[in-house]
């Protein structure tokens, strides 16, 4: 692919250095393009001679150059049917993949970091959240990750403000989240109950 050079290969007949070398001045990605050495023909020719073959060098050629093309078309189709069929929840499957991993890796972290507050949005079996819509699934994920992200922040203060003091009462505004943080949260909250209303409506 690349990588290893024709003529590197171990043992190698004379015959074929020359065609190595040439092919290898060429390119393994213009190779895959059917961009091949005319070293391939001549060396066909011969060998057709040799067994009193009807068929001809060319057009062993022209079918190599075929099956080359045919083979990185059936390569394309099947990276692009990868990269984007969509499964059933809507999104393509490799988007998809990486969406189901984070949401089990979310379960998987329980009501660490999270507020009692945010705590309804693990009151569900990892099953349920995985038979959403493409859309409700990254909703609710960036709803937890939000919901983490202010619990872990909160924490954070709250032992920064204990360490500095002693014989001080905490004050809440001490440890209160800047209003970006908690506007993010309550976001992605609202879209979350949103899209759980939508789905109570439509059963």
């Amino acid at each position: 692919r690349g990588e290893m050079e024709l003529q590197s290969i171990l043992n190698l007949p004379d015959r074929f250095l020359e065609l190595a070398m040439e092919q290898d001045t060429i390119g393994w990605d213009n190779f895959t393009e059917g961009k091949i050495s005319c070293v391939f023909r001549k060396l066909q020719h011969e060998y057709l001679v040799s067994i009193d073959s009807r068929k001809t060098a060319l057009q062993w050629t022209s079918q190599l150059i075929s099956k080359l093309l045919l083979l990185v078309h059936s390569q394309w189709i099947y990276r692009n049917t990868i990269v984007h069929k969509r499964t059933r929840d809507g999104l393509k499957k490799k988007e998809g993949a990486y969406i189901n991993s984070k949401i089990h890796q979310q379960f998987a972290l329980g009501d660490s970091m999270l507020d009692k507050d945010d705590s309804f949005l693990l009151g569900t079996t990892t099953q349920d959240i995985l038979a959403l819509s493409g859309v409700e699934k990254k909703t609710w994920l960036r709803a937890v990750i939000a919901a983490r992200l202010v619990g872990k922040n909160k924490r954070k203060r709250r032992r920064k403000v204990t360490g500095r003091t002693v014989g001080y009462q905490i004050d809440h505004a001490d440890i209160i989240l800047s209003d970006t943080e908690e506007d993010n949260r309550r976001k992605k909250r609202r879209q979350w109950d949103s899209c759980t209303k939508k789905r109570v409506k439509e059963k």
